[in-house]
C-alpha cells in the first residue's frame, strides 16, 4: 500500500457493519484498515499489539461464535541472525472485540530448524461449528517435507453465549440474588431484556450471581440500569466476588475511588438509566480477565432502587489441534 508498504490484506466482517482488513508490514506487527461503506473507502492503517515477522495472514468471522475473529498467522516478530527469514509459531489466534486485541487459541507449528524454516501463507476454512482447516506451506523445516500442508483444528463449546457487537448475553448462565423483587426476578438481568433484576431490600448485603457452566477467563462486566420504570433507578457503583468453583470467594480490586482519592473495592456503575456501562477486568498480573466459575455483583451504590441488568464478556473458547496431515 504505497509508501507504508502494507501489503496482502485479508478481509473478514467485523460485525456492526464494519469490515475488517489485517496487513502485514515490515514493522513487526500486524496492521489493521477498517471500512463502513461496504469497502468503498478505508480508514488509514494502525498497528495493532500483535507480532508478525511479515508474513500474510488468513482472517474470517465465525456467526456461529457470536461474531468472533478467526486470524491463521505467525505470531512472532522477525528474528534475528541465522533465523532472520524464519516463519514459525504458525498460531490461530481470536478477537471478540472486532479485531482490537488478538489471543492465541493453538499454536500449529513451534519448528525453529537453522537455516531460516517456514511454515507460512495460511487459508483458514471453518467447516463447521466446531470443525477450522487451516492449509499451509511447509519449507526448509525438520519435521515437515516441503509442499502444501494441512491443520484440523476442534473448537471447544463457548461456555457463555455472544452477540455481535461485543456484548455477551446470558443464555447458558444461571442467574440468582440475595433477594428479588416480585416484579423483576434474577432471570430478568440479562442484559438487553425488558426489565432487570431488582432487590426487594435496599441495603449492601444484595447481590446478583452469575454462574458459568465452566470455569471462563471473564474479561469484561456491562451493566444497565431498569429500562421498564417510570423512575431512574440504577446502580452506578458496585464490588465483584468470584470463585473458580467451591465454596472459596475472592475479592475483586476495581479502581473508582472515593472524594479523598482513595481507590474503593468498586467498579463504576451506570451514569445513566438507558446507557450500559462496560469495565474491563485484569488479573493480579494485569493480564486481561479473571479466572471465574461464578461471579457476584454487589451493589454498593444506587439510584432510587437497588435495579440492575448485567451482561458478561468472556476469551475466546480454547483450542484443541485435533491433527495435523502431512500433505495434500
Amino acid at each position: 500500500m504505497g509508501r507504508t508498504w502494507l501489503i496482502e490484506g485479508t478481509l473478514a466482517d467485523a460485525g456492526n457493519g464494519e469490515l475488517l482488513m489485517l496487513l502485514r508490514s515490515t514493522t513487526d506487527v500486524v496492521w489493521a484498515s477498517r471500512s463502513r461503506d461496504e469497502g468503498a473507502s478505508w480508514t488509514v492503517p494502525q498497528p495493532l499489539r500483535v507480532p508478525n515477522p511479515n508474513s500474510k495472514l488468513s482472517l474470517i468471522d465465525m456467526p456461529d461464535w457470536g461474531g468472533t475473529l478467526l486470524s491463521a498467522l505467525n505470531f512472532h516478530p522477525r528474528l534475528k541472525g541465522e533465523h532472520s527469514r524464519t516463519r514459525s509459531h504458525l498460531s490461530l489466534a481470536t478477537s471478540v472485540d472486532g479485531g482490537s486485541t488478538w489471543e492465541v487459541i493453538a499454536r500449529l507449528k513451534d519448528d525453529m530448524t537453522p537455516g531460516n524454516c517456514r511454515f507460512h501463507y495460511p487459508t483458514v476454512l471453518q467447516i463447521s461449528r466446531e470443525l477450522v482447516i487451516v492449509a499451509y506451506s511447509a519449507q526448509h523445516t525438520s519435521d515437515s517435507k516441503d509442499g502444501i500442508h494441512i491443520a484440523v483444528v476442534t473448537l471447544a463449546e463457548s461456555p457463555v453465549g455472544a452477540t455481535r457487537g461485543g456484548s455477551q448475553e446470558l443464555q447458558d448462565a444461571k442467574l440468582s440474588a440475595s433477594s428479588t423483587h416480585p416484579d423483576c426476578s434474577a432471570e430478568s438481568a440479562a442484559l438487553y431484556g425488558p426489565t432487570s433484576w431488582c432487590a426487594s431490600t435496599l441495603d449492601t448485603n444484595q447481590w446478583l450471581q452469575i454462574s458459568l457452566a465452566s470455569a471462563s477467563n471473564v474479561t469484561h462486566i456491562l451493566t444497565g440500569g431498569r429500562l421498564d420504570s417510570r423512575s431512574d433507578q440504577r446502580v452506578t457503583a458496585y464490588a465483584i466476588s468470584y470463585n473458580i468453583g467451591g465454596w472459596k470467594w475472592e475479592w475483586y480490586r476495581g479502581v473508582l475511588q472515593d472524594a479523598a482519592g482513595v481507590e474503593e473495592l468498586v467498579l463504576a456503575g451506570n451514569k445513566l438509566q438507558g446507557g450500559i456501562q462496560v469495565n474491563e477486568l485484569t488479573d493480579s498480573q494485569g493480564s486481561l480477565g479473571i479466572l471465574a466459575k461464578a461471579i457476584r455483583i454487589h451493589p454498593v451504590r444506587w439510584v432510587n432502587h437497588i435495579s440492575l441488568q448485567v451482561g458478561l464478556k468472556v476469551s475466546p473458547p480454547p483450542a484443541e489441534v485435533s491433527a495435523v496431515h502431512d500433505e495434500l
